[in-house]
């Protein structure tokens, strides 16, 4: 449970070696949390055709400006975000400091949100398993990766390996803030024994690919999550998992 303005609760330490991933199940957020919104966020909200999609619209932005005046002293209402040439959105410069870095994904029911101070984070979780996924794999996975798929005992356990993959891959160049303009074909990300995974890549893709943590979870069953954050001085961040209520964000 957060709440929209400074001053009315304790703002959250987030230290440097620490990630906090905020998760939500999208429903309909209350009118205080609309509040908050831009008008561009509410027009882009009209848009959508199905109350499912808009209402995950709707707790996304207002997860994310809720969540980041726990960590700084702005209203919720107060926040501005800029995109990069990828469009990739992150806090307009010079709002906070030191800087508070955010990255977002959503499938189904769920919405995430992950924030670190230390630069690059990215995070993904999917729900939606594509009936040609083993052509995709073919196509867009390293070697390693699609030996990995290929040896899945069944046909479900291949559907999750492949999102597990997805998910990985995905947070890692969302992590870049570079999208699909790397090919995914040329790095791979693996699961080890626990919860996290590790990058290969070559030289041209990634310099130092032994700085990458990985974690991974389930948030539903079939439904895989995945972080990736780049650690600028080695070691092995704290992770804390925190839950928002997008129909009553306002609660102590």
């Amino acid at each position: 449970m957060i709440c929209p303005c400074p001053g009315t609760a304790r703002l959250r330490t987030l230290r440097d070696n620490e990630i906090h991933i905020w998760s939500a199940t999208s429903a309909l957020p209350d009118a205080a949390a609309l509040a908050v919104l831009s008008a561009d966020e509410h027009a882009r909200a009209a848009r959508f055709v199905f109350d499912a999609d808009r209402w995950r619209h709707l707790t996304a932005r207002c997860l994310v400006r809720q969540v980041l005046s726990r960590y700084a002293d702005l209203p919720a209402a107060a926040w501005r975000f800029e995109a990069n040439a990828q469009g990739r959105p992150t806090v307009a410069s010079g709002l906070t400091d030191p800087p508070l870095h955010f990255n977002l994904s959503h499938a189904g029911p769920a919405v995430v949100c992950a924030l670190a101070r230390f630069a690059e984070v990215g995070i993904d979780v999917e729900q939606h398993v594509p009936t040609e996924f083993r052509e995709i794999g073919a196509r867009y996975f390293a070697t390693d990766e699609r030996a990995w798929l290929a040896a899945a005992p069944d046909d479900g356990a291949a559907s999750l390996r492949f999102l597990t993959l997805w998910t990985l891959k995905e947070a890692y160049v969302k992590a870049r803030g570079a999208g699909l303009s790397i090919p995914l074909e040329r790095f791979s990300v693996l699961p080890d024994d626990g919860d996290g995974a590790t990058l290969r890549a070559d030289a041209v893709i990634d310099g130092a690919p032994a700085r990458w943590f990985f974690v991974r979870r389930m948030w539903l069953p079939g439904m895989p999550l995945a972080l990736a954050a780049r650690l600028p001085d080695g070691g092995v961040p704290a992770v804390s998992w925190l839950q928002y209520d997008a129909t009553a964000p306002t609660a102590p």
